[in-house]
């Protein structure tokens, strides 16, 4: 969503940076005269993206975000050179558009501990931008790829549609798109990002030592290298080899023993998160990732009176896991083999208690919370109490007002119904 003349005028400025940069110079003239094409198809892309609902616009939200990568570049949230986005999506992302815009994924917000954390990531981004990495990374790509084709491609993908923010990932954010964000960069660039952004972190006196926290995290969860594509664990360099690398620049620019000026944050990281944490259950959960939808709710210890939201997400993420039980093992026992952090897997009716009592207490708090009905009817379905599950459905019915599902527990209800009248035959 460019925003009126102040995105016209960013992407102008773009232009003039680009074509007046030193290394440009070699650049061949049919490049220079494509190179607004991905300019604006990247406006096109955060067009897409906005009209679709991805783009997560709470303001006090976005406003820190902005706040925090104005003090690493040393001026007002309302002054950056650039667009901050948070898109609607529970993968650990985080990239640059050529059209000056980032984009961070609610899924990396929330595994940040605090606001240091996060600092080094958008000092990380910048620095790709500052460093001409994303404009080698075009041009690497250009000669691979036509540009017509190139920009047939993004067209194709862009008026396709993406059901989600994971499918604007891998559609709108285009092939070319990731390889030049992702894996478009090198090894050295890759390098010199994680150094000018350490640098950075430094001189807006953050604890520098954070940057390599969530380093700790991605290698217990996902290992040294994952199967994903994504700003933490794309392919150069691996993980452990990045946080080495940060490790020795910690000790050649901050002694261990200095904390006197180290910043992390207020401590109002993990509050500030909360809807965002939400939002990303929500989306686990429609992926059928149930213990990431957990993880997300784990930091809400209790649930505040009228919400109860947190217990019917808890519980609707224990309902899957005991319905899908023998797939979910087998992915454990698959984790372990490569020594992967493994959710707590209970024994299967240990899951379905768990769920049914989350639904329960939402039932107790407030009789008239339909989905709760609704939630505990699959449950009881899914494990054979049939007669349970009808009248549960039966209660949604009397007290939903959402036409859509009202017609598929009505359906349920019937063949539920059929069922039993078959067995009471035999």
């Amino acid at each position: 969503m460019t925003c009126g003349n102040g995105g016209h005028l960013q992407r102008f400025m773009m232009v003039l940076i680009f074509l007046f940069s030193p290394w440009c110079e070699t650049v061949d003239a049919a490049f220079k005269d494509d190179f607004e094409k991905f300019v604006r198809n990247s406006d096109l892309f955060e067009t897409e993206a906005g009209s679709r609902g991805l783009i997560y616009d709470d303001t006090e939200t976005v406003s820190y975000v902005k706040t925090i990568l104005g003090r690493i570049l040393g001026t007002r949230a309302d002054s950056l050179p650039m667009h901050v986005h948070i898109l609607r999506d529970p993968s650990l992302n985080a990239f640059v558009m050529p059209n000056n815009t980032m984009y961070i994924h609610s899924g990396l917000l929330t595994r940040f501990e605090n606001e240091a954390q996060l600092a080094f990531v958008l000092a990380h981004e910048w620095a790709h931008i500052h460093q001409h990495h994303l404009w080698h990374g075009i041009r690497s790509t250009v000669r691979k790829v036509e540009m017509a084709e190139w920009v047939s491609t993004l067209g194709t993908a862009v008026t396709a549609g993406a059901s989600s923010s994971l499918q604007i990932g891998s559609q709108l954010g285009l092939a070319a798109i990731l390889s030049i964000s992702i894996s478009g960069f090198s090894r050295e660039q890759e390098r010199e990002a994680d150094e000018v952004g350490f640098t950075m972190m430094a001189k807006a006196e953050y604890d520098v030592r954070e940057a390599t926290t969530f380093f700790d995290m991605i290698l217990k969860e996902f290992g040294d290298q994952s199967a994903f594509a994504t700003f933490f664990y794309g392919s150069h360099p691996r993980h452990r080899k990045r946080k080495e690398y940060l490790s020795r620049l910690i000790e050649k620019h901050r002694p261990s023993d200095d904390t006197a000026t180290a910043y992390s944050g207020d401590g109002s990281y993990l509050k500030r998160m909360e809807p965002l944490r939400r939002l990303n259950a929500k989306k686990y959960l429609a992926h059928k990732m149930p213990f990431s939808a957990l993880g997300e709710l784990s930091l809400y210890d209790t649930h505040e009176m009228g919400d109860l939201e947190i217990p019917l997400l808890r519980g609707k993420a224990h309902s899957f896991i005991y319905s899908d039980y023998e797939d979910i093992e087998k992915i454990q026992i698959k984790r372990k083999s490569k020594n992967l952090s493994l959710a707590e897997l209970l024994p299967r009716n240990d899951h379905y208690q768990r769920a049914a009592s989350y639904f329960g207490d939402v039932i107790k708090a407030d009789s008239q919370y339909a989905e709760a009905y609704k939630e505990m009817g699959l449950l009881n379905e899914s494990k054979g109490e049939h007669k349970l599950a009808i009248g549960m459905y039966q209660t949604y019915m009397d007290i939903a007002s959402d036409s859509g599902s009202i017609r598929f527990i009505g359906w349920k209800i019937r063949n539920l119904n059929k069922k039993l009248e078959t067995e009471s035959e035999e």
